[in-house]
């Protein structure tokens, strides 16, 4: 017959695991969502540049620069995130990396050249950060299934950017919101995820 505090331990020990249990799933769901707004900003502009382009009355060069700047954002970016990510952590540079994610992806949808390109390169930022250091954030967490998560943080990534690609036109011409609604709308995603980090934190 069990004694009462090996029935407490036992009753502490469940609690123990179901918690473990929650704290994976949501942070694989993090994952999941990390890995699309990863990409699902910048894939959304390449639709809609022409747009962007007629509507701004900028050149044809500075609207590719619109696609080429978060490239060079990342090329910059990624050389100095693990040496921030050393002094401040890789939690917390994360969560300021999806926050800032947020205000550039805003910037971006206001109506003026100089937010455009300083959204753009803010969102730049951000995603070179979320590359660099999910992949390492998989490894620590999730040691014996490195593979399985780097399978699913891919494919969320890929299909999620694509879905961005395909949506771009029908979300600003056919729903009527714009190049920037159909740019602005990934704040949304990008906030869900934010709060979903903050409160796993």
């Amino acid at each position: 017959m069990k004694t009462s505090q090996e029935i407490d331990t036992h009753s502490n020990i469940s609690k123990i695991n179901t918690v473990s249990r929650v704290s994976i799933w949501l942070l694989v769901i993090g994952i999941i969502f990390a890995a699309a707004n990863l990409r699902a900003p910048i894939t959304a502009v390449g639709p809609i540049i022409g747009e962007i382009r007629r509507e701004m009355g900028i050149s044809n060069t500075l609207a590719g620069m619109l696609t080429t700047l978060p490239l060079l954002s990342f090329a910059v970016f990624s050389i100095l995130t693990p040496k921030i990510a050393r002094r401040i952590g890789m939690e917390v540079m994360l969560l300021a990396g999806f926050m800032i994610l947020t205000v550039g992806i805003l910037l971006r949808s206001i109506p003026s050249i100089a937010t455009l390109f300083i959204g753009t390169a803010l969102l730049g930022m951000s995603i070179a950060a979320g590359n660099v250091l999910i992949p390492s954030l998989i490894k620590r967490e999730f040691s014996h299934h490195v593979g399985l998560m780097t399978g699913i943080y891919s494919v969320s990534m890929n299909i999620i950017g694509a879905i961005a690609s395909g949506i771009s036109i029908p979300i600003a011409v056919k729903a009527g919101f714009g190049w920037r609604g159909a740019l602005g709308c990934w704040a949304i995603l990008n906030n869900a995820k934010t709060i979903a980090s903050k409160n796993d934190s």
